[in-house]
């Protein structure tokens, strides 16, 4: 059995990016070589509002390590699922937390990182803008000025005396409960 875990952002659990929906090829594919799958709508999705009235408190353990928990522990007690062979899967920032997922429970098989950051995640989004505004082959003033703001931002996220009542408005949008979860973490680097 293998549990699906999700990327950045509030993600439906065929984590469906455009026209694209990976956890459900996924699931479909595992499913048809006999591996049964649990995916799950992310609960930023899901709770969408009342996470962000509370999102100054919001860390990856709140937003997804403690539902990969739930979930593990749902499956380990299905009468068909051998409680021996449950992995997770991790995609993206997902990829990057299963390694702490698979330190906060003895219940697991494996840990399968697919597309996990070997980076730290303020890198990943200054290169993400870049990415975008260079689709149409040119990067505009206005482009350049919002990719420049963002990198201040990061070397905020970055300083080691980060505070926790820094407003996010200052640490490109995301609370800084969340970064202070995340410091230290790169599947690069271990846990």
């Amino acid at each position: 059995m293998v549990v699906l875990i999700h990327g950045s952002g509030p993600n439906d659990r065929d984590e469906t990016i455009g026209p694209n929906k990976p956890f459900k090829d996924l699931a479909l594919g595992l499913a048809t070589s006999g591996v049964g799958v649990l995916r799950y709508d992310k609960r930023t999705l899901v709770h969408g509002q009342k996470i962000l009235s509370e999102a100054e408190g919001l860390t990856v353990q709140k937003e997804t390590i403690e539902d990969a928990l739930l979930a593990v522990s749902l499956i380990k007690g299905m009468e068909k699922v051998d409680p021996n062979r449950i992995y997770v899967l991790g995609h993206s920032l997902g990829g990057m937390l299963v390694p702490r997922i698979g330190l906060q429970t003895n219940d697991l098989a494996g840990l399968i990182i697919v597309a996990g950051a070997a980076r730290p995640l303020e890198d990943l989004i200054i290169d993400q803008m870049t990415y975008l505004a260079e689709l149409d082959g040119a990067i505009s003033d206005s482009e350049k000025a919002n990719i420049a703001e963002a990198e201040k931002l990061a070397l905020k996220v970055k300083d080691p005396s980060l505070d926790s009542d820094t407003p996010a408005s200052e640490l490109l949008g995301i609370p800084a409960a969340y970064w202070l979860d995340l410091q230290g973490l790169s599947t690069g680097r271990g846990c």
